[in-house]
């Protein structure tokens, strides 16, 4: 916990004594479990400090879309806690079993004031965070099927320098990374094949058309 890039800015001992006199909250959510409901008020900056927590979205057709996921070390709520409509405008469920420290506006705020290493690192972390969820949001919820099979192996193709891409995952965790549902990817991936955009197999899928 101490490592943590937010939590370092704050003396060892006093964060010691912060968590032993509930300045700190500690929480614990179990796999699958939701952690915070849409529209849900948002009450406390949360820590995770172990586990994965997914932001998703229910779209008009009831499929659940993968959003984007948060780890050790990312905060939830900070970009919320301090509006005047603090609600989380999406679900977010528990991935893997998640701990996180928990602390409310007001002590937040305090802590704020008081460390100035702590402000600047939180500031930092709202900035990049804020960007980067806005565009993944826009992504997922405004592209088609094909356009975000074709940006994550455009993407696997530069990394790997090859228009072959190896598998190392199922088609079911394929289908949760580009945030659509399993049945609907294995119909657009056959499309796909049959419009010679790509070729696959059981373990690997290589791109035929890099235009498209």
């Amino acid at each position: 916990v101490k490592n943590m890039k937010l939590l370092k800015e704050i003396p060892a001992n006093e964060l010691d004594d912060m968590i032993k006199n509930g300045v700190f909250l500690y929480a614990e959510y179990e796999i699958n479990k939701i952690i915070h409901f849409e529209n849900e008020g948002c009450d406390y900056l949360e820590l995770i400090i172990e586990g994965k927590a997914r932001v998703e979205h229910l779209n008009e057709n009831g499929e659940t879309l993968a959003i984007m996921d948060f780890t050790k070390g990312d905060v939830l709520g900070g970009n919320l806690i301090f509006s005047k409509e603090a609600r989380y405008p999406m679900l977010i469920t528990a991935k893997e079993r998640t701990k996180m420290l928990l602390v409310d506006k007001k002590n937040l705020l305090k802590l704020l004031m008081d460390y100035p290493d702590f402000l600047l690192s939180y500031l930092e972390y709202m900035s990049d965070h804020s960007g980067i969820l806005a565009y993944t949001i826009k992504k997922n919820i405004n592209s088609t099927i094909r356009e975000k099979v074709m940006q994550y192996l455009m993407a696997q193709s530069r990394l790997n320098d090859s228009d072959t891409i190896k598998l190392v995952f199922t088609k079911k965790d394929f289908a949760e990374r580009l945030g659509v549902q399993r049945t609907s990817l294995s119909r657009e991936l056959s499309k796909m094949k049959k419009d010679g955009l790509i070729d696959y197999d059981k373990e690997t899928i290589t791109i035929l058309d890099k235009d498209t």
